[in-house]
């Protein structure tokens, strides 16, 4: 399993394309300026020659964007064609056809060149979507959306609506042409009615005929702010490189801190001496990791997908009474998830960091809004001293998940669950979704037997596990 297969099965991976289809530069100019503004990447698939390609900056790669079709004015036959846009960008790794036109004669070709991956197909809003093998090239990598399949479907272009289906696991390939984000256009109907002015139009023109209400212009900048404290985005050379990466990693490379220095997708290493410490030291070094956890979205602190979705269907099954108290709530997804479906009762969730407490609050008012039937409160507390303060029979089910594994003794962690069963009523329920030395030997154990590496017991990050 590559590093990429590694991810997409737990996870989003998110990859912006653009084809410039001859666009003018004031266009193209405001799709860029949308990336760098949210210091996100994007593949610009190229048509022709403009200064803007021609400047080197990190967030943009460049591909090429042959048009194959008859009438081209790249060239008469497969062999024009490609010389020609090779001879525009000589160091492009990557194409995807005009309208995605294929042909094994193009392929065999383009394999010829060099190109060992390419975007050359739209797979719309496919589930689980991953790199598809090719017979002519390596791999092939389809877009997951493009603006112009998505108003042929006539798609929602509020990204509340998409949210769901772009948190679940495989690739994210989102294809977004200039002129729709410079005009937010919502449809093609809009996009002809301004067509004659797109060659010329200058930053006037656009502004003008700006599309008011939701579109793929607003699309795009709402994903961008949106994934920015969330998820990475791709090169498609990056795609490619960690899919075809020979020396698979013995932990998760999203995971694995390169030094206690540097920080990976919002994972800040425990930077002092974590065994040496004492008890309460550990404790305040594990707060103050999670005080600088940037990662947002349902999945953040718990990235597989499939497993928390299981944890949580059994929580919603094992709960007994309608007061639920849920310690080490992290971001609060699990009492969102029981909130969508529960009308009556309480529920409450503590977590020791402000900014997990941040992100719970984050997440109820950006994801669950209008889904919420019972609505959680969140309270920053140490687990303890909330119990302590707590009176007897407060909860009917106290939840716990991956709380008491990351006590850092077995003192502390026999004293939470002590406390929990106190104050819990006659018939009241405690769910310790957590883990055990013997759980995870057993998982590497199947690991092994399956083809993939050990998980390590710990690594730079994880310290208190």
């Amino acid at each position: 399993m590559s590093p990429l297969e590694k991810i997409l099965s737990r996870e989003p991976v998110f990859c912006f394309g653009s084809d410039t289809d001859w666009c003018n530069d004031t266009a193209l100019q405001l799709l860029l300026d949308s990336f760098a503004h949210a210091r996100s990447k994007v593949t610009v698939f190229a048509t022709h020659s403009t200064p803007l390609l021609a400047r080197q900056h990190d967030f943009i790669e460049i591909a090429l964007h042959p048009n194959f079709l008859p009438g081209s004015t790249h060239g008469q036959t497969v062999e024009q064609v490609i010389e020609h846009v090779f001879a525009l960008y000589p160091t492009a790794k990557s194409y995807r056809s005009h309208s995605y036109y294929d042909s094994q004669q193009m392929t065999e070709q383009m394999a010829a060149r060099g190109v060992r991956y390419d975007a050359n197909l739209c797979l719309y809003r496919q589930p689980g979507l991953a790199p598809l093998r090719h017979c002519h090239i390596d791999w092939r990598f389809p877009s997951w959306l493009d603006d112009n399949v998505h108003w042929r479907h006539a798609g929602s272009w509020r990204l509340e609506d998409l949210k769901r289906e772009l948190e679940t696991p495989g690739l994210k390939t989102i294809n977004i042409h200039p002129p729709c984000v410079a005009l937010n256009l919502p449809d093609r109907a809009t996009l002809e009615m301004n067509r004659a002015g797109l060659r010329n139009g200058d930053l006037a023109f656009f502004k003008d005929r700006r599309h008011r209400g939701h579109g793929a212009g607003t699309f795009l900048s709402d994903l961008l702010g949106w994934l920015e404290q969330r998820h990475p985005t791709y090169h498609l050379s990056e795609l490619h490189a960690l899919h075809t990466q020979t020396a698979t990693p013995s932990v998760d490379p999203r995971l694995v801190l390169a030094s206690a220095s540097r920080d990976i997708e919002g994972r800040p290493p425990i930077t002092d001496d974590y065994d040496a410490a004492d008890d309460q030291q550990r404790m305040q070094m594990v707060r103050a990791q999670y005080d600088r956890f940037r990662e947002r979205g349902r999945y953040a602190t718990s990235r597989d997908y499939n497993n928390r979705e299981i944890e949580i269907d059994a929580i919603r099954r094992n709960v007994t009474g309608s007061r639920i108290l849920d310690l080490g709530c992290g971001n609060g997804y699990t009492l969102l998830a029981l909130g969508s479906v529960t009308e009556r009762g309480r529920l409450v969730g503590v977590d020791f960091s402000q900014n997990m407490i941040s992100a719970a609050l984050e997440l109820a008012r950006e994801e669950f809004a209008d889904q919420l039937k019972l609505k959680p409160e969140y309270v920053c507390a140490d687990a303890f001293a909330y119990l302590e303060a707590m009176p007897p029979d407060a909860f009917d089910t106290v939840i716990s998940e991956r709380l008491v594994v990351n006590l850092p003794s077995w003192q502390l962690q026999r004293s939470l669950i002590n406390s929990i069963i106190d104050r819990l009523p006659a018939g009241g329920r405690y769910l310790a979704v957590e883990g055990s030395a013997q759980g995870f030997k057993e998982l590497n154990e199947i690991r092994k037997r399956c083809g993939l590496s050990e998980i390590p017991d710990r690594y730079p990050g994880n310290e208190s596990s």
